[in-house]
């Protein structure tokens, strides 16, 4: 179990930067804005700004770690906010600053790579936690 949540975080990091690259790179090649937007050096810092908030969102999810308690890993509520609370309160104060912004759909692309990926391993988790407690019965 201890071996097991540092990897959600390095992959859920990993995989979501992968995927938010690759959609970003999208967007921007398709959108009138975003091809005005890769015609200038600004495009690098709209991936180094998603990247950056991929890492603030990872260092959010830390809380992850409060599942080595008993207590919190057996109840699926306090399981599912020791995951999901923390990068969930960022994103929604992100989105509120940037609602008015014209870049605010390319930037809102990240949340949807991290928080799928997220959701995945807490799934994941709670199945390895259920098959456990089936091995130990």
């Amino acid at each position: 179990m201890k071996r097991y949540l540092p990897g959600i975080l390095i992959l859920t990091f990993f995989i979501s930067s992968a995927i938010t690259t690759a959609l970003t790179f999208i967007s921007l090649s398709m959108s009138q804005i975003g091809q005005d937007f890769c015609r200038c050096d600004m495009s690098i810092m709209l991936y180094t700004f998603n990247i950056f908030q991929i890492i603030i969102l990872t260092i959010g999810s830390i809380i992850v770690f409060l599942n080595l308690n008993k207590k919190i890993r057996g109840n699926f509520f306090y399981s599912l906010v020791s995951f999901l609370l923390v990068p969930l309160t960022i994103a929604l104060l992100e989105i509120l600053y940037f609602k008015n912004s014209v870049v605010m759909g390319m930037y809102s692309i990240m949340f949807i790579p991290f928080f799928s990926v997220l959701i995945i391993f807490f799934l994941r988790f709670r199945k390895l936690k259920c098959q456990s407690i089936k091995i130990t019965i």
